[in-house]
């Protein structure tokens, strides 16, 4: 005697029933999102990120501070303790890095709450380029690898142009 098993007969069974009473299903908050964003929404974040980015890797501080609001904050939390907190885009201009990094980010995760607010997580990985060398390729060094971190972020929609109004940067914490 050979028995079938049917996963469409246990998905509409009394199983999936319980499963739907407790919370196995789909609430209506989660269906649908509080706003949905335009393609110049995620344009205009998509700048800031990259603003941001680029200035923290070619030690700009200007263009870092520029993807902040007026009264941004930016701290970074490393292993759980907070080391750094800038409050305020003047403060954030006036504090620069002295490493040599490439940051890499991805896995992008946003929400958005309103037209004017959203948050937005993503991961980061810090590669170090290798020192020395010069221009002979026989003393090149590799990269290092650093420790990697997330981003958690508040964004809010200013003069039609989306900035951080906070960014924590957390170094080795998932």
């Amino acid at each position: 005697m050979v028995m079938k098993f049917s996963i469409a007969r246990w998905l509409t069974g009394p199983i999936a029933l319980a499963a739907l009473a407790f919370g196995g299903g789909v609430s209506p908050a989660a269906a649908k999102p509080a706003y949905t964003p335009t393609m110049a929404d995620m344009m205009s974040i998509q700048r800031t990120i990259h603003h941001y980015m680029l200035g923290l890797e070619k030690h700009d501080t200007k263009a870092e501070a520029s993807a902040f609001t007026d009264d941004g904050v930016l701290a970074v939390f490393h292993y759980d303790r907070e080391v750094v907190r800038l409050s305020g885009r003047k403060a954030i201009e006036g504090a620069m890095s002295a490493d040599e990094i490439w940051d890499f980010y991805g896995n992008d995760y946003f929400e958005f709450q309103s037209p004017t607010h959203a948050t937005h997580y993503a991961y980061w990985l810090d590669v170090h380029p290798p020192k020395g060398g010069g221009d002979d390729p026989s003393l090149a060094q590799s990269s290092t690898v650093g420790i990697p971190g997330h981003y958690e972020d508040v964004l809010v929609k200013e003069r039609g142009e989306w900035l951080f109004k906070q960014r924590l940067v957390y170094v080795g914490v998932k």
